[in-house]
């Protein structure tokens, strides 16, 4: 897998990946930071509320901002098909269960991955303890490799 979101991505899973990105405007979706605030610490259910609307580019700037990493790197955990960074920044971030499962079917995901790959990626979220994930996160973001 390519767990480590700062490894170096090979250039035709890039392309695909920037395939699958290109339908959602970031530049329009970074206003959601300005409401960021008024999520008062309940980041959770700030994040499972833009996954209703299917707010997709939405949710990466969000995950972006609380994470630390940048929002490219962050586009790419979220669009490809190893989950298991995914799954670690959920769970760092604080992140519940049904908003990663709400997550996994929106955007991309919604016709990239199946349900086996859903239950695989809720099944690492689980397995991963927050000290773990917060721990792996604060390396990734403090990585200066970018992609």
């Amino acid at each position: 897998g390519r767990t480590d979101p700062n490894a170096r991505i090979e250039p035709s899973i890039r392309l695909t990946e920037e395939g699958w990105l290109e339908p959602y405007d970031f530049d329009v979706a970074e206003k959601v930071l300005e409401r960021l605030a008024t999520a008062h610490g309940n980041i959770d259910g700030f994040v499972r509320k833009l996954g209703e609307t299917d707010s997709f580019p939405e949710v990466v700037h969000v995950v972006a901002r609380v994470s630390g990493l940048p929002l490219e790197l962050v586009k790419h955990v979220m669009v490809s098909l190893d989950t298991d960074a995914f799954a670690t920044i959920a769970r760092a971030i604080g992140l519940k269960s049904e908003t990663v499962s709400e997550l996994l079917m929106i955007g991309p995901w919604l016709h990239r991955l199946d349900k086996r790959a859903r239950d695989a990626a809720v099944t690492t979220f689980h397995a991963t303890s927050p000290e773990v994930a917060r721990t792996r996160l604060a390396r990734w973001a403090g990585d200066t490799r970018r992609l």
